[in-house]
């Protein structure tokens, strides 16, 4: 082959990157303009919305790293390991240095329960970068689930040496202390993260529908609104907005909805749920009590139903009403951890914090994350007994 045929295929082989190299400032700007606008998706939790955008950055500049490890998360968001691991990957070919991207991909084959890839991964962003804290945290959450509890909290103390405000960490090493029936440490960490989060002062805007969301459901609440002028009748219309009021934080509209569907639908047991838990929020704790009951009699296997009434009976200080549905619930799906939970905090306001240890010990044994609020006021209690 002559010099000019050698030439002439380096030139076809080069065309692509030097395409891409020649396009106008337009287009790269189109392509960040197309990732950022992914990330607003992706904290949005529009997920598909937001693999979309990454998908079109990476038509424009197919080498934008960045944009694989976004979509990757996206993916991870949607429960689609797989998806995201393929995601990742490719970051990390185009950039072996991402540390994100290993850390990510760490985690999602520890959703997998891939724990020695996982690990490894972990192993490969602390290669690259000894202080990244994120990285000690997530292979010490990995170590806890394999049951590996003080390599866990060697890691949760690295992370914590080089960030001393690390709440995470010190929640993480509390719960991993928790697995070893070590309260008194739990409590004592536990307690680190409370002060370091109230020096912070974050703002918080306690679960309530962001302007964003509040968007969102006007523009459903306008579709049912639509459909029920065609369709007076329809049950579920009613329910569908009533749930949109109801997320939206407009009490009072959503309970008008959820009424009519029971009204033109009695056996409705799903809109006599909502509507409890609706007048359970407004601390209307009665009638929340009232409408899971009837869901109850409708459909007595509904485990969540009498989860929740066991919720509004604790607000109550009811308790032993509060044990018997949690226990109820439990006979139903034996496997339900948020009811193990409940029965915790009901228990330990009952002044049983044996039997509260009991059930948080099988919420985690079934790989839930016992909320921490309990986790504190158990450890609080039984840390300084020991």
């Amino acid at each position: 082959m002559n010099v000019q045929n050698k030439n002439a295929i380096k030139l076809t082989l080069l065309w692509p990157v030097m395409l891409f190299c020649l396009l106008p400032t337009g287009c790269r700007d189109k392509s960040s303009e197309y990732y950022n606008r992914g990330n607003s998706h992706l904290k949005k939790g529009e997920y598909e919305k937001a693999i979309s955008c990454f998908d079109k950055a990476l038509m424009i500049d197919p080498q934008l790293a960045k944009a694989y490890n976004r979509q990757g998360t996206a993916y991870s968001f949607q429960g689609k390991n797989d998806f995201a691991i393929t995601e990742y990957k490719r970051a990390i070919k185009i950039n072996p240095k991402y540390t994100e991207a290993y850390v990510n991909l760490g985690s999602s084959f520890s959703h997998k329960g891939e724990y020695d890839l996982a690990v490894s991964n972990y192993i490969k962003a602390l290669e690259i970068n000894p202080n990244y804290t994120l990285a000690y945290n997530n292979r010490g959450v990995t170590y806890r689930a394999e049951g590996l509890y003080d390599l866990a909290i060697s890691d949760f103390n690295k992370a914590i040496k080089i960030n001393p405000k690390y709440v995470k960490a010190y929640r993480n090493r509390a719960i991993t202390y928790v697995h070893k029936q070590r309260y008194d440490r739990a409590h004592s960490d536990f307690t680190k993260a409370r002060k370091i989060i109230q020096s912070l002062v974050p703002s918080h805007n306690n679960g309530k529908a962001t302007d964003s969301d509040k968007t969102k459901y006007n523009q459903d609440i306008l579709n049912y609104t639509k459909i029920l002028k065609r369709k007076p009748g329809y049950a579920e219309g009613h329910y569908n907005r009533g749930t949109c009021y109801y997320l939206k934080g407009d009490y009072d509209k959503s309970i008008l909805d959820y009424t009519k569907a029971i009204e033109i639908k009695p056996t409705y047991a799903k809109a006599y749920y909502s509507r409890g838990n609706v007048y359970n929020d407004k601390g209307e704790y009665e009638l929340a009590i009232s409408n899971y009951t009837k869901a109850i009699e409708i459909n007595p296997n509904d485990a969540v139903a009498y989860n929740d009434r066991g919720t509004a009976f604790e607000s109550k200080r009811q308790y032993d009403q509060a044990i018997s549905d949690y226990t109820k619930a439990l006979e139903i799906n034996p496997k339900y951890a948020v009811a193990y939970n409940n029965r915790a905090i009901a228990h330990h306001y009952n002044r049983d914090n044996i039997k509260a240890w009991k059930d948080i010990h099988k919420a985690l044994s079934l790989g839930y994350q016992p909320h921490i609020e309990i986790l504190e006021m158990l450890c609080d209690v039984t840390g300084r007994e020991e």
